[in-house]
Order: C-alpha cells, then structure tokens, then sequence
C-alpha cells in the first residue's frame, strides 16, 4: 500500500491525502527591521512593530492585530522602507536562549493599520491562502517545529535562519479541513485562557483575603473576621506554638537505609501543599536513623530553596533542609501553615543574601506569627483557606488537562512522517 499523507486524528468526512510542499514553495519571504526596544514605544505612532521577544513570550499562535497592544516605531521615517505585513503572513522567532526559536504567530485583523515585523524575525506570505489560524497552529507543532531542532545554531543564544528553514516540508490538507482544524484549537485556546482567568481570579482572592483575614503590620486585629470573633490577636514565636525538629541524611552509602516505602521528604517533594509521597524512600533500618515526625506537621525548608510550605498527610522523615512544626494542641495545623504563608516574605528575608541562603533552627523557632487565641477561630480561618486552596488546585487540574489534550492534539491532528499509514 502506497504511504499517505494522513494524521492520526482528523475530523469526520476528510479522507484526501494532505499536500506536501517544501517552504521555500509555500511562502514567499519579506523583510523585516532591527529596530531594539529603545527604537520603539507604546504611546503613538502610525506604523506597529512586531518584535521577537513578544512572539516568543506574549503573542499566542495568532496575533489579533486589532485587539493585542503592539509598539510603534519611533522614526517614521524609516517604517516605509520594511514589508507591509498582511492577514495571513507569518512573523516568526529567528533566535531565543533556547529551543523556542522558531515560535511564530500568524497575523489576523490587520484591517488598515501599517504592521511591520522586527529584530530577529522571519516574517512570510503564503503564495496560495490558507483557512485562518491553520498555519499558526501547524508552524508551532511539533511536526514542523522538530524539523527545525537540527538546523538551530550557538551556544547561549540560539538561532535559525532563512536559508536554513528553506526546505523544511510543509503539511496542509484542503481549505475546509484547514478551518476545522483551525476553529478546534482556537476553541481549546479559548478554554484554557478562561480557565487561566478563572484560576488568577482565584490566586488574587487568597492573596487579598490573607491581607484582609490577618492583621496587618503594627495593627492586632484583622481587617475582615468570622461573626462571633472578637479581641486581640497574639504574636507568637514558632518555639512557643510547637516543637520545631530539622530533618536529616542517612547515610547514602548505606544500601540497607534505602529502597524502602517510608517516605523521606526533600526540598523537591516539595511541589504541592501536602506530602503524601517522595522521589526517594527509606527502609524500616533508613527510618530508624532518620527523624520521623507524625502526620499534620508543617515542613519549611530552610536551606536555599526558602519558604516552600507544605504539610504531611502521613508519618514521614525529612532531610536537613527542611524544618518541621510539630504544633501543640492549642493550634490548628492549617492555621498555622496559613499564619506563615502570610508572612513569607518575612521569612525569607531572614536567610540574608548569602550564596546558599539558609536560615538556622534557632532563627526559625524566634520567628514570629500572628494567631486569635481562639482555637475555634484559627480552625475557622484554616479551614477556609485549605478550601480555597482546594478549589485553586482543582482549577489548575483542569488547566493542566486542557493543556495536555492540546499538546496531544497537536502532535496528532497534523501529518507527521511517524504516523502515517
């Protein structure tokens, strides 16, 4: 059987073999500026500037002329010497720090306004038309993006050029298929920037409600508290809310301390609010030579990586970068781990800006938190923000699984040598 033109996945009622075409037969090049930064401004202008830095990092795989902010040139007199960019035309990254070089958008709405493309671009023009955003999405996918990984060029700074990119190939089925594939990623893009929006709503409530829900600097009650609260608050060292123990090393040469199922925490098991597994585990003769702290202690590290916070749903040890608050019974865990991701910047400042930051156990147990002496209200307090906490979570769950099915969809809704039948 003769080898198809085909993507893994494609949309019902499309069957035809997809086009093939060398670059250099699809695109006809254009020129752009070396205008930096300094050349350009954000306040007037008649002509727009598309600079690298934006498409590697602000512009998405198309550019809506008409709704994204773009600089102007300073100079009038010289915006008249590049191309005119049109609907269609594709400005593409020629250098990064590394492999997102080649990340290009493809322009959309240029309506009436002069558009240009700048330093350390690629700008194009497909000879024949292609649906909208259908090129925008394929230039970023793999299939065309793996092409260019060899043709990439320096050490710090990476770089692609035109006459490397000439004769990479080009996949393109027919124009109705263009736009469904085009419409279907627009739509899963339009999904995740929504929930993206929903998930920095969420981010910017904790963040003002720890400001409103703990006093503020110099004052001794919170600006917002639950019906029923009243008096002063208190400020406590750590050494007088629980015992504070700093984890450590068994020997690693110790074959017989490791491999086990106990759980032996690092600043890298770090990543999420509560530990439940690590990356290295101890034997029950690693757990003897350990420091085990029960379940619902607040890890801090301490060493380097400052202030990442998290709290153990079970019995586990850590190394000696991290101290652990074992709380005594007149505070609530979640309370506690709250009251000092209020003042984390407070306790960073504490390590000082020393080539391996660290703050010593001693420094740790004299720093200080605010707390009601109600028990009651710290379990209150607590439990609202481990509910926030719960929801952001779930929130950026379901960013994270957007986004896998758009990378997966990427890798298969576009004809990839690999997958071809």
């Amino acid at each position: 059987m003769a080898t198809k033109n085909a993507p893994k996945l494609r949309f019902k009622g499309f069957t035809e073999d997809w086009e093939e075409k060398e670059y250099s037969a699809t695109f006809l090049p254009l020129n752009n500026n070396t205008l930096s930064r300094a050349q350009l401004n954000y306040d007037e202008g008649s002509t727009k500037n598309v600079h690298y830095g934006d498409v590697l990092i602000k512009f998405r795989e198309y550019l809506d002329v008409l709704k994204e902010e773009l600089p102007y040139i300073n100079d009038e007199k010289i915006a008249d010497k590049f191309s005119l960019l049109e609907d269609g035309d594709i400005v593409m990254a020629d250098a990064a720090e590394d492999e997102t070089v080649g990340k290009c958008t493809e322009l959309l709405n240029v309506s009436n306004e002069r558009v240009v493309a700048g330093l350390h671009t690629i700008a194009c023009r497909p000879f024949f038309s292609f649906a909208n955003r259908y090129l925008g999405y394929f230039l970023n996918a793999p299939v065309f993006h793996n092409q260019l990984l060899h043709l990439m060029q320096g050490t710090k700074v990476l770089s692609i050029s035109k006459t490397a990119i000439k004769d990479t190939v080009i996949y393109y089925p027919e124009f109705d298929e263009q736009t469904q594939i085009g419409d279907f990623f627009r739509n899963i893009d339009n999904l995740i920037n929504a929930n993206q929006n929903k998930l920095d709503k969420l981010k910017n409530i904790k963040k003002a409600c720890l400001e409103k829900m703990f006093p503020r600097k110099g004052a001794s009650t919170p600006e917002t508290r639950f019906k029923g609260f009243s008096g002063e608050w208190e400020e406590k060292n750590i050494k007088n809310i629980g015992i504070v123990v700093t984890g450590n090393t068994p020997s690693k040469s110790e074959l017989t301390y490791w491999g086990g199922d106990f759980i032996w925490v690092t600043a890298q098991d770090m990543k999420n609010k509560y530990i439940n597994n690590s990356i290295l585990k101890l034997t029950n003769a690693g757990k003897l030579k350990s420091r085990v702290i029960p379940t619902n202690s607040i890890l801090v590290t301490c060493i380097a990586s400052i202030g990442l916070n998290a709290i153990n749903n079970q019995e586990c040890a850590t190394n000696q970068q991290i101290n652990t608050i074992i709380c005594n019974s007149d505070y609530y865990h979640e309370y506690v781990y709250y009251a000092i991701e209020h003042r984390i910047e407070l306790l960073k400042n504490l390590a000082g800006q020393t080539a391996v930051p660290i703050i010593n156990k001693s420094t740790f147990e004299d720093f200080a938190i605010v707390s009601p002496i109600s028990k009651n209200e710290q379990t209150q307090i607590g439990t609202y923000f481990q509910n926030l906490d719960n929801l952001i979570s779930k929130n950026e769950q379901q960013l994270e699984k957007l986004k896998n099915i758009k990378k997966a969809c990427l890798e298969k809704m576009f004809v990839n040598k690999e997958y071809t039948i």
